[in-house]
């Protein structure tokens, strides 16, 4: 997962690897890309070619690409595609969000999938444009088993990928999401993601009920409002629900904030 407004490009590597098509088992290594061999889609905008200088050999076929802080402004899913000569055609991708595991509980999120040529994964044509049927999607929620995926939920992405979207229900309780795809001339796929953490409050509807300050008396000169918003706000970071004591520490001196109620 790539933090919202990350401005660290090391720390907002998108992962990606290209094994040899003769030997799979063997990843490509000292391979100069050129312009068009990987691309880019981020969440809102159209596919583009990545920026070669972005491009990082991590070894043993593995490669990333590094997004630029202004890369990293809207949340959602970014994916990656990559073909080069000699390998195996790459497609995966990543999510730009708030703390959280690649869905933060309860907020909406998806899954991403691709469906490669079944004779020939590597230079045949992946699936595109399909209208999928019932019973082609599986999805299993933490907790539960395998059920069809409602077809209004899957978009595609293009080059053959897919993402189902999740609805905030569908992501009420954490652990990991499976996904099973099955499309007749395709290859199979399996793969989960994370629903793990808690998002950031996005409405007026989400604003905390007000803050009771007991001993009022007691409190130092040196805490002032900012003190006190600073450290709610750091807090309602971190979680979206539930009712909360905060302990701050001004010059040594130890007192409590009392959240009644938190989020909704």
């Amino acid at each position: 997962m790539i933090a919202l407004n990350e401005t660290n490009d090391y720390a907002a590597e998108v992962a990606f690897n290209l094994p040899l098509s003769s030997d799979p088992i063997t990843g490509l290594t000292g391979h100069a890309f050129t312009l068009g061999e990987v691309q880019i889609k981020l969440p809102g905008l159209a596919w583009a070619d990545a920026d070669l200088a972005k491009i990082v050999e991590k070894g043993y076929g593995r490669f990333c690409v590094r997004l630029a802080p202004g890369q990293c402004t809207t949340a959602g899913d970014v994916f990656v595609r990559a073909t080069v000569s000699g390998t195996q055609n790459y497609f995966g991708g990543d999510v730009i969000g708030v703390l959280g595991g690649d869905i933060p509980v309860g907020e909406e999120g998806s899954i991403s999938f691709f469906l490669p040529d079944e004779d020939d994964p590597i230079d045949g044509s992946p699936l595109t444009g399909h209208t999928f049927a019932t019973g082609e999607i599986r999805i299993c929620l933490p907790n539960d088993t395998y059920e069809d995926v409602d077809t209004s939920q899957i978009e595609e992405v293009g080059y053959g990928g897919y993402k189902v979207n999740l609805t905030e229900e569908q992501t009420a309780t954490r652990g990991k999401a499976f996904l099973y795809a099955n499309v007749t001339g395709y290859q199979p796929f399996e793969g989960y993601t994370t629903i793990l953490g808690t998002g950031v409050a996005t409405s007026s509807a989400e604003v905390p009920t007000p803050i009771a300050v007991p001993n009022t008396a007691l409190y130092p000169t040196a805490l002032t409002m900012d003190l006190i918003t600073g450290a709610v706000n750091r807090l309602c970071e971190y979680s979206k629900s539930g009712n909360f004591d905060l302990g701050v520490f001004v010059d040594n001196v130890g007192f409590d904030i009392e959240l009644d109620g938190g989020f909704s």
